[in-house]
């Protein structure tokens, strides 16, 4: 694994699909776990998944 796809993917889970990957970040939003900042993205490190995660741009740091 690179050092760019360890960090991008390292630790987020990996989804078959668009659909799938937005199932799951419904999920999180319902259960109090994640906040509307997050996003839905094709990763462009791990073969065509697609993960959940913050949006370019919007970060807190």
């Amino acid at each position: 694994m690179t050092e760019t796809r360890a960090r991008k993917c390292g630790t987020k889970v990996r989804h078959q699909s668009r659909g799938e990957a937005s199932a799951h970040l419904r999920s999180l939003v319902e259960q109090g776990a994640a906040s509307a900042w997050l996003n839905v993205y094709r990763c462009e490190h791990c073969d065509g998944g697609w993960h959940v995660g913050h949006r370019p741009g919007r970060r807190k740091r």
